[in-house]
Formats: structure tokens, sequence, C-alpha cells
């Protein structure tokens, strides 16, 4: 069986393959085209990677610290009900040996830094990217796994600028996004991770350009 990092060695070499970057970069330049970039940077608070994917994919500076990390949707539902009390909580780390990397703490919220070597640059990353928020221009992604009624409900008023809210149910009403190709599942998949196919999920099926230059989800 292939190790993990046999697997992302494979899985990087293929993405780099011509065919799938042309079309990787006729993707990239059509999203760019679509973004209204007189609008200031957001700042994209999500549960996910998928935050940092979008900067990189428009060109835009990091605006926030949620970059290359993921956080239950239940533990982001906190933060959204009182974002500047857990963005100035100091961060921690704590030590768990299911993780082959950083676990951090803000209060009672975890955070896993999947993507980072060390705690000093997990730390150091997010201290740096969490000074840049704007909190008058506030974008939240994330999804409805495992959310119960009432942290739905904490979400739905926490009447930041824009809210989006990840699922696999048929809702057509905003803020709620439904992911087709996750329709026939229990729940929404992992819509952050890109495929052989050099796409993921969400860039196949969400065009967060226009949501992010104010157009409907």
């Amino acid at each position: 069986m292939l190790s993990s990092a046999h697997k992302r060695f494979i899985k990087e070499a293929i993405l780099e393959l011509p065919m799938i970057k042309n079309k990787k970069k006729e993707y990239i330049d059509r999203m760019r085209s679509e973004y209204n970039y007189d609008n200031p940077t957001p700042s994209i608070i999500c549960s996910t990677c998928i935050g940092g994917m979008i900067y990189n994919n428009l060109g835009l500076k990091f605006m926030s610290p949620t970059i290359n990390l993921w956080i239950t949707p239940s533990d982001f539902t906190k933060i959204c009900s009182d974002m500047e009390k857990y963005i100035n909580t100091e961060l921690c780390f704590i030590d768990d040996d299911e993780y082959d990397f950083p676990v951090g703490k803000l209060d009672d919220v975890i955070i896993y830094f999947q993507h980072y070597h060390t705690k000093k640059e997990a730390y150091d990353k997010w201290e740096e990217r969490k000074k840049r928020i704007d909190f008058d221009n506030l974008y939240i992604i994330t999804d409805d796994k495992d959310l119960t009624a009432k942290e739905i409900e904490t979400l739905i008023n926490s009447r930041y600028k824009r809210l989006v809210i990840f699922t696999n149910k048929k809702n057509k009403e905003e803020p709620f996004f439904s992911y087709k190709c996750y329709a026939w599942r229990r729940k929404v998949g992992k819509y952050s991770v890109r495929s052989l196919t050099g796409f993921a999920p969400f860039e196949k099926e969400f065009n967060y350009a226009l949501w992010l230059s104010g157009g409907n989800i």
C-alpha cells in the first residue's frame, strides 16, 4: 500500500501534466474575469482550506488567518458567534498523537493546521494574517456537516457581510449552497480537495468570483 507521502507525490506529478495545467489556467482566467477587483480584498473566514485556494485562484493577498487549516463546523460556528473574541484570544497548541501536524487551540475551539510543519510556522502565520482581517468586509464559508439546527441558526443570525453554508441537501434558499456531487451522500464531502482532474468540487460548482463580487449564490 502506498504511503500518504507517495500518494501526494503521484497526485502532484499528475497535476503538473500540460493538459491539466492548461485547463486550470483557462479556469483561473475565467474566474479572474468575473471577479470585481475594484472592491476591497475580502477577509474570507472559513472552516476548510477553501479560503487559501480562492485567494490563490484570484491572485489576492491573504486577508485572513484561516489558511491551510481546518476547523470542525461546530467549532467554527463558535468562532462566528463572537469573531473578535476568538480572533483576539492567544493561540496555543496541544499535543495530539492522532495528527502529524500542529493542533492549535483558541479558548474552547480546536484548529487543525494540516498544511504546516511546525507550531512556530503555524503560530507566526496565524498572528501575521489575523492582523489583516477587515471586520467590515467578512465573507464566511463553512458547511452543515454534523451541525445542529441551533448551530445553523447561530450562523444564519451572525449577520456578517456574506455567508454561505455548503450542504448536500436540496436547499435553494440563501445562505445555503447545495452541491450536486454530494446529493447521494449522507452529508457534504471534502469540497476543497482537488481530484486528479485538477479541480476541487467547489471549483466545479461554486462561482465564488461572482459571490465575492456581490452576486447571488
